[in-house]
């Protein structure tokens, strides 16, 4: 395992011309010096960041409180899901 000294000066001395493309839109997203302070616990690993609607229980829950005020074709259209979908997961709830 690499010490923390040598870890250090190696982040230290990344530039943004060193990041991958993906790389490149995490840091542009959270900054680039908060992404080289993930690089020595998190390197070498592999995240996935699911997109809002693969969260069902907090989906659903949205889903439910704007029924209220939305026709089920309208949370479609705001929410990419299909009306059927849409309507199986109001009946889970």
């Amino acid at each position: 395992m690499m010490s923390k000294e040598i870890a250090d000066k190696i982040v230290s001395r990344i530039d943004v011309n060193d990041l991958s493309e993906d790389e490149s839109v995490l840091a542009e997203y959270i900054g680039f010096d908060k992404f080289k302070e993930l690089i020595p616990d998190l390197g070498g690993d592999s995240y996935h960041i699911k997109k809002c609607q693969s969260y069902k229980r907090a989906l659903k829950e949205v889903l439910v409180e704007e029924v209220k005020v939305k026709t089920v074709k309208q949370l479609a259209r705001e929410t990419g899901l299909s009306r059927g979908h849409i309507l199986e997961l109001l009946r889970e709830n």
